[in-house]
């Protein structure tokens, strides 16, 4: 019972602290516009509180191979921003562009993450590579794709409309529950997992 009440309070101040640092994000886009702000964004915030979490749920070496894949889920996370960017052109004489958007998007890093989690479940971590091996390839694959996509940087200006309330709270709340779930997955074993799902 000790150590299913410790995942829970460590699942729940986890996710409280994501909730609030992603919320303190969505605001800083709003006021300094999308290149400050995403930069912000950027910075390690809602993966320490997954960190400590996974470590208090999973243990020490759950937590370094959870970590090793965390610049592979960022990379995943900038192809599905990168499809913002495709999609909405192929859509765009639609009836619902912003669905199909949306659904494309989700629908390319839930394949991406499927096949990223298959490869080094069954190959390449402890058979082809180290933890730290792992890391270093996601962040070289990253670095590229960064430099990539913003060879050409594009205007990046201030919201005009103040970010309701209700956006505010959805955009904490689904960060909360991501991280959530990423520490609840380590608490059952499941480090890998729990690595893609702490940086969705």
């Amino acid at each position: 019972m000790g150590s299913e009440s410790m995942l829970a309070s460590s699942i729940l101040l986890s996710a409280l602290l994501a909730g609030l640092v992603a919320t303190a994000v969505t605001v800083a886009i709003e006021k300094w516009g999308g290149l400050v702000g995403g930069l912000l964004g950027t910075v390690p915030s809602t993966i320490v509180p997954a960190a400590i979490g996974m470590y208090l749920a999973g243990g020490e070496d759950d937590l370094m191979l959870s970590m090793a894949v965390v610049p592979l889920g960022m990379l995943l996370n900038a192809l599905f921003l990168g499809a913002w960017l495709v999609l909405p052109r192929w859509f765009s004489n639609a009836s619902h562009p912003l669905l199909l958007t949306s659904i494309g998007a989700l629908a390319l890093w839930g394949v991406l993450g499927v096949t990223v989690w298959l490869l080094m479940n069954n190959t390449v971590v402890g058979t082809l590579l180290t933890e730290q091996e792992l890391a270093a390839a996601g962040l070289i694959l990253l670095v590229i794709i960064a430099v990539a996509f913003n060879w050409r940087p594009q205007p990046t200006p201030k919201g005009s409309e103040a970010v309701s309330k209700t956006v505010l709270f959805s955009r904490g709340m689904m960060a909360a529950v991501a991280i959530g779930i990423a520490v609840w997955l380590a608490g059952l074993g499941f480090p890998l997992l729990a690595g893609l799902a702490s940086v969705f």
